[in-house]
């Protein structure tokens, strides 16, 4: 995993990287009740601790769905999911569209700020996007979802309603994959409760 270890705790991924949620897990410094040396010590431990909750449970389901396991039941799976088109605007930025594979799609547990991992390729692989406009998928009822992808471990700039991804090699690489099928996974816990307190 990648602990903050020095004083830019407050300045480093908000987002899991790709690394991290792909690998092995290694824990934080735990928590103490006394001893800590400086404010800035406890605040580092608090923060690690409090990433690696939301963490921990989608490394556990990505190692699982890499083994052919079924994923834990917190966990819902979509295949075959696209990415139709992109479009511009305010407050979100850049979304893009997917479409959501099967028949009957479920996205009623999926709301604005929600995680959602995606992967072409098995789980070898993925990347993090957060769920955006989830009204106007819901008015249109066709199982598509608006999704903002994230540049891999994104700091601060996660911070907005959507979350603003980028740059132009994320939106350069995000295009070139239109049309392919991916796997989806909804994390367990919402990352919009959490995002406001890792800032």
């Amino acid at each position: 995993a990648m602990w903050c270890t020095d004083g830019a705790w407050d300045q480093g991924a908000i987002l899991p990287r790709s690394a991290e949620l792909m690998g092995s897990s290694v824990d934080p410094a735990p928590n103490q009740t006394a001893g800590f040396l400086t404010s800035e010590e406890c605040l580092r431990t608090h923060y690690n601790l409090l990433r690696e909750d939301f963490v921990r449970p989608l490394r556990t389901t990505l190692a699982a769905l890499q083994r052919g396991e079924t994923p834990p039941r917190e966990v819902r799976l979509h295949e075959g999911v696209q990415i139709r088109g992109a479009q511009a605007g305010e407050p979100f930025g850049l979304l893009h569209e997917l479409a959501l594979g099967g028949e009957g799609a479920e996205i009623s547990s999926l709301v604005n700020g929600s995680m959602v991992l995606l992967s072409p390729d098995g789980w070898r692989s993925c990347r993090c996007a957060i769920v955006a406009k989830r009204e106007i998928a819901l008015e249109r009822g066709d199982g598509a979802l608006f999704v903002a992808f994230q540049r891999d471990g994104a700091g601060l700039e996660a911070l907005s309603a959507g979350a603003v991804p980028q740059d132009t090699r994320l939106a350069v690489e995000i295009a070139e994959r239109s049309g392919e099928r991916y796997s989806m996974v909804e994390a367990g816990a919402y990352w919009g409760a959490y995002r406001p307190v890792l800032a």
